[in-house]
């Protein structure tokens, strides 16, 4: 079997490993194919694009399975499985091809370890000198080892473990097998126009690895690339273009923009919505049973991402209730601080209309008899003139 075809047919077996969720096996499978192409083509050609793109899902998907992470609600995978439809087909006959191969090298190793067997029972004396052999071997390498440095029961020094620990982690791989798919899809967006889809998927997977490390800036601006290449390309009620609004608002949530999150969940939920009802329709036009079958599974998937994603925006709506409130309290709050400092830093040159006046002493008994005489006098006097003139 020549590169090309070994290199394809780990492909398919690495994209079926995917749709049944076993992530170790597709990465063994993926990341072999990705050695194949590598070592025929170079680093970084164009048919080393979807293999890296394929490894990358698997290291992600893999890195999330291993630390508990869950990616987002919407799964795509019918239409992935749709797509590859006759690549499995094609597996399926190589892989019948290989399991006779494999039956025949089972039933020799069968023989093999049968008559081992045998001689082992004929021979107890080889198999006591053996095991001697062995335990002779397991205390010379342990007297060889430095008993200056820790180890571990199995052997393994503190300097093999840091070696361990410097190693990339899957999802720092996926990373940089994705970025490398990326400038391969966009080198080949010039001329095609057949890979603005995986260029978009790859954009997808990015973003997600950026929301993973919290930095939701690059997130954002990897995913809204990738929805306006899916608004272009797929049907306006495509699940795909749902996931991307979902990621999106996850990422405007992480970077407390609650407006746009909110803005881009409702999208999401009214994309979801929008498919809801044409399912609904081809159901009651649909005479075919099995396609009506699928169709029901489909809504039945949508139907049950609806509520968590509803709630998504609820949670958003308090958060932006919440966030109004305090932005209202520390306004006022705010007000009140300048209005102190304004008075604290007007200066006081004047402070008697803040002085108590004295109250005025009550006059003297004899003024006041004096005053009440004058006061007689003048209308004794006024008493004579009246009269006068009469």
């Amino acid at each position: 079997m020549d590169i090309d075809a070994e290199a394809i047919n780990l492909m398919a077996q690495g994209k079926r490993h995917l749709i049944v969720h076993d992530y170790y096996s597709a990465v063994l499978s993926l990341e072999e194919a990705c050695r194949l192409f590598d070592s025929k083509y170079g680093v970084n050609a164009d048919e080393c694009s979807e293999a890296y793109l394929k490894y990358g899902c698997a290291l992600l998907e893999l890195h999330r399975q291993e630390t508990g992470a869950l990616d987002g609600l919407i799964d795509p995978k019918p239409q992935e499985e749709e797509e590859e439809d006759d690549e499995e087909e094609e597996e399926e006959a190589e892989d019948e091809d290989n399991d006779e191969n494999n039956k025949v090298e089972e039933k020799s190793e069968i023989e093999e370890a049968v008559k081992t067997e045998e001689d082992i029972m004929e021979s107890p004396k080889q198999v006591e000198t053996e095991s001697t052999v062995d335990d002779s071997k397991m205390e010379s390498t342990s007297a060889e080892a430095d008993p200056n440095k820790p180890s571990t029961s199995t052997g393994i020094t503190d300097e093999n473990r840091e070696e361990e620990e410097t190693e990339p982690s899957n999802i720092e791989v996926a990373f940089e097998v994705l970025t490398m798919a990326k400038n391969i899809f966009k080198r080949q967006t010039e001329h095609r126009d057949d890979v603005f889809l995986k260029l978009s998927e790859t954009l997808q997977k990015l973003g997600e690895i950026f929301i993973e490390w919290e930095n939701n800036n690059d997130a954002i601006k990897e995913l809204e690339e990738c929805l306006e290449i899916r608004k272009r390309h797929l049907p306006d009620d495509d699940r795909l273009i749902a996931e991307t609004y979902y990621h999106i608002g996850l990422a405007y949530s992480f970077n407390s923009n609650i407006d746009q999150a909110n803005l881009n969940f409702q999208k999401a939920v009214d994309v979801i919505q929008q498919r809801l009802n044409r399912l609904n329709k081809n159901i009651v036009e649909n005479d075919n049973s099995l396609k009506k079958e699928e169709l029901e599974q489909e809504i039945k998937e949508l139907e049950s991402i609806l509520p968590e994603m509803k709630s998504k925006i609820e949670d958003c709506q308090e958060q932006m209730s919440t966030t109004k409130l305090a932005a209202n309290d520390k306004l006022e709050e705010e007000k009140l601080a300048e209005k102190k400092k304004q008075i604290l830093a007007k200066p006081i040159s004047n402070v008697s209309h803040l002085v108590k006046r004295k109250r005025e002493e009550p006059e003297l008994n004899g003024n006041k008899k004096l005053k009440n005489g004058d006061s007689n006098q003048n209308g004794h006097n006024k008493e004579s003139i009246e009269m006068q003139e009469v």
